[in-house]
């Protein structure tokens, strides 16, 4: 019985002894731990400020050119002089009058992949239904494709260039 106290009181005055120990080892490794983030993320930090001046550049000629587009006088660059924005301001209306921009074009509108049936080939499928959420392919020319619609997950199982099943979702 005094053994095992003997045991006991020794674990406990020898934890109580490295307390401090483990407290000063513990900071340090936090302090490192630390130091090692600061100085890794540090070039990304740098890059940032270039690039927000790059961005607020890049905005004030957008905003600048739609005024001169659009008619209506826009406030002069306080770094260029005023001869120079004027005549890149008269060359640019020039420009944009006689080149309309060419219109936009619809997007185009893929068929419900809940209609998709086995035979059909991997081009038609592509082309009807649009491009797949996801694909994964084997070397033994199979595929199994997956297509998100509200109702769940469709997963096509393709072989050979067609599709062979079609796996809907209960609904």
């Amino acid at each position: 019985m005094t053994r095992t106290f003997g045991v006991f009181a020794a674990g406990a005055l020898l934890a109580v002894l490295c307390e401090g120990a483990a407290f000063a080892q513990a900071t340090v490794e936090a302090g490192m731990a630390t130091a090692g983030a600061a100085t890794a993320t540090a070039p990304v930090a740098r890059g940032i400020g270039s690039s927000m001046s790059g961005i607020a550049g890049s905005l004030n000629k957008a905003v600048s050119a739609a005024g001169a587009s659009n008619g209506a006088p826009a406030a002069a660059s306080s770094t260029a002089p005023a001869s120079k924005t004027t005549r890149s301001k008269a060359t640019l209306a020039k420009t944009t009058a006689a080149t309309p921009p060419a219109p936009a074009a619809p997007p185009k509108v893929y068929e419900d992949p809940l209609n998709i049936k086995a035979g059909l080939s991997y081009d038609d499928l592509i082309s009807r239904f649009g491009p797949p959420s996801m694909e994964f392919s084997s070397g033994n020319d199979s595929r199994t494709l997956t297509y998100a619609v509200k109702a769940g997950a469709i997963q096509v199982e393709c072989q050979g260039g067609k599709v062979a099943s079609v796996a809907k979702p209960n609904s």
